[in-house]
């Protein structure tokens, strides 16, 4: 197209095209302007959300909001593909834990996953544009990141059972 034309001229034959690709264009207009709308709506209300507003089926669901750093503070009993639903049916509020309430172990904080990830940004990039020299550095990168991931003996720290509180796996 043309820089400052906004139509082909006639009897070329992309006419139906153009009008296509306006239409497309305002579409995904009206879509930006109701994500916006959207965004500024949700801003407004309160943040107190309830564990599960959807009577939802699956596990995600019986996580307090906002959700803990640990997820569960004891591993669920999954019996099938809906575990939440297949409770909920059995008249249960919660999941029935697995395991009793023990010491839940956290990993440290680590800036390895961030290089991993920029190591695979390189990679593709290399990809990408045939610089396979690029993508052998950046494949380089993401293994020696995760190779360090791996052989480091990561203590990291626990949080003790006297340390959670009984409502729905909220820290104390």
């Amino acid at each position: 197209m043309p820089r400052r034309v906004f139509t082909y001229e006639p009897g070329v034959g992309l006419e139906q095209g153009n009008f296509i690709s306006t239409i497309g264009a305002i579409l995904m207009g009206i879509g930006t302007i109701a994500f916006i709308i959207n965004i500024i709506a949700t801003s407004r209300k309160p943040m107190n959300a309830p564990n599960d507003p959807w009577d939802a089926r699956t596990l995600e669901w019986t996580i307090s909001s906002p959700a803990p750093e640990y997820n569960f503070k004891q591993t669920p009993l999954v019996r099938g593909l809906d575990a939440f639903w297949k409770e909920k049916m059995a008249g249960n509020k919660e999941m029935t834990p697995a395991e009793p309430i023990g010491s839940i172990h956290m990993p440290s904080p680590s800036i390895l996953p961030f290089f991993m990830s920029v190591g695979l940004f390189i990679s593709g990039y290399g990809f990408m544009y045939h610089h396979y020299a690029v993508s052998i550095i950046g494949i380089g990168i993401t293994l020696i990141c995760m190779f360090l991931r791996s052989v480091y003996d990561d203590h990291g720290w626990h949080i003790e059972p006297e340390e959670l509180n009984d409502d729905k796996g909220v820290k104390a």
